[in-house]
């Protein structure tokens, strides 16, 4: 790669706020099963090669099959054999803000991390999770807990691309891959985390054979820390539009009482989950208020398993005269929609990510009650006091209900049959027909959408009329 052929210095500098909790997995911890990547001061970090790498398999995947993919090779860079060339995109590590609003490089004094933001972020949340199996039951090694940074951070970094006049277009590509909604930073972006949105976008664009291109270049500020003199233009930014990429929307207004659980309440023994997340304004950033959480996973697993059943229904597939051994192959992963639309794992080699993106949703102080709960002793007609049958929950009782946001990636690659299942299961879901959340055996979660769901395709995608 010789210099002359790529004179130009594309530069942007990025500022992203993550709308969900986010996970970037770094070394073990005596704690927990993994922790987030760290910076020297032990704050969370974004590293450049995690960027890098979501942008370059979004590029690829945003290039139709009839074009030259070695533009992916030509910008990212590859090795084959002894063949090879580097990357002409750089990517800076992602740096965090503090309540300032103000990237935080180098090693911080003491007093540093005294900053409410910053040590909020120290502060890795833990929630619990359980995968349902085809009996309704908690399945066998399903019950574990995952752990991430909270929503709401704010984190800079900076995207160097060496071309030339044919690489604008490229640049805006990588840029509107970042505004995309399908866009996830971290793992666990199925479950409903690594969602964020871009709140500041500076670029320019250097010529290093012009005087005024090579001084604007070498006196660009190195540190994320110092504003950038290039122009903001986080206006013009428009995501990336793709036909393979389907939403769903529903405006979900509860029945009754519902919660979905997990939650620490001193005054009840089951209660939602509630979380805090930084609000930024002009004045910097603070730490919310604990607010009660829709987790993504939640939703997702509901849905999972009503698409099964209408699969099955669909395909003909029903329990009569099967062995459990029989509905174990017909349900879960082992289900041909379920594994099309929400992934599957079998080893390093044979799997597929899930199609399925739902993010958690954050409610803030709906109004709750307390409930009290007791399983009466058949023999003595008194209250059962052992084995938990004495206990209370604080469900939520307020009617505002709550906005379920859904994104279908790679909607070409799901049959026809698979679509309908999960159209059907949305359906169910918006006439309440499936409850969501804790205690639907005893009346909770039972949700409707007075609006029906709304497709961003009119509903062509699954074949509506």
């Amino acid at each position: 790669m010789r210099t002359e052929d790529f004179p130009l210095r594309y530069l942007a500098r990025i500022t992203i706020e993550f709308t969900t909790p986010f996970f970037i997995a770094g070394k073990d911890d005596v704690s927990s099963d993994s922790m987030f990547v760290a910076d020297a001061n032990g704050l969370p970090t974004i590293p450049g090669s995690s960027i890098a790498g979501v942008l370059r398999h979004a590029f690829s995947d945003s290039i139709d099959e009839d074009q030259d993919k070695r533009i992916v090779s030509s910008i990212f860079g590859y090795q084959e054999n002894d063949e090879g060339c580097g990357s002409r995109l750089s990517v800076s590590f992602g740096c965090i803000h503090d309540s300032t609003n103000k990237p935080v490089e180098g090693i911080l004094p003491a007093t540093g991390l005294a900053d409410p933001v910053l040590r909020q972020s120290l502060d890795v949340l833990r929630r619990d999770h359980v995968r349902i199996n085809h009996l309704g039951s908690a399945d066998e090694h399903g019950k574990f807990e995952d752990f991430r940074v909270p929503a709401g951070h704010r984190f800079t970094f900076e995207m160097l691309l060496e071309g030339n006049e044919s690489d604008q277009p490229h640049l805006n590509r990588l840029l509107s891959i970042l505004a995309s909604d399908s866009t996830r930073f971290g793992g666990k972006s199925r479950r409903g985390y690594g969602a964020f949105e871009v709140v500041s976008l500076k670029q320019d664009v250097f010529n290093l054979y012009t005087d005024q291109g090579y001084n604007g270049f070498t006196s660009h500020p190195v540190h994320l820390s110092i504003d950038s003199p290039m122009q903001e233009m986080v206006s013009t930014l428009e995501p990336l539009k793709s036909d393979n990429c389907v939403t769903a929307e529903l405006k979900l207004v509860p029945k009754g009482l519902w919660f979905i659980g997990g939650g620490d309440d001193e005054d009840a023994d089951l209660s939602p989950i509630m979380e805090s997340r930084i609000i930024w304004d002009e004045t910097g950033g603070r730490v919310g208020e604990p607010e009660v959480v829709v987790p993504g996973a939640a939703i997702k697993g509901v849905i999972s398993h009503r698409v099964a059943y209408h699969h099955n229904r669909i395909s003909g597939n029903f329990a009569d005269n099967k062995s459990g051994e029989e509905l174990l192959l017909l349900s879960g992963t082992n289900n041909k929609a379920v594994r099309e639309i929400f992934g599957f794992h079998r080893s390093n080699t044979d799997g597929q990510r899930g199609r399925l993106l739902i993010d958690d949703c954050y409610i803030g102080t709906p109004d709750q009650k307390i409930v009290d709960h007791v399983s009466i002793d058949r023999f003595t007609g008194g209250a059962r006091t052992m084995g938990g049958a004495l206990f209370n929950e604080k469900p939520i009782c307020d009617k505002t209900g709550f906005s379920l946001n859904i994104t279908i990636s790679e909607s070409d690659s799901i049959c026809e049959s698979s679509r309908k299942a999960l159209s059907l299961a949305l359906r169910d879901m918006a006439i309440g027909l499936v409850a969501v959340g804790s205690g639907s055996g005893r009346g909770n979660g039972f949700f409707e959408s007075e609006n029906g769901i709304n497709w961003s395709d009119g509903g062509k995608w699954i074949g509506a009329r």
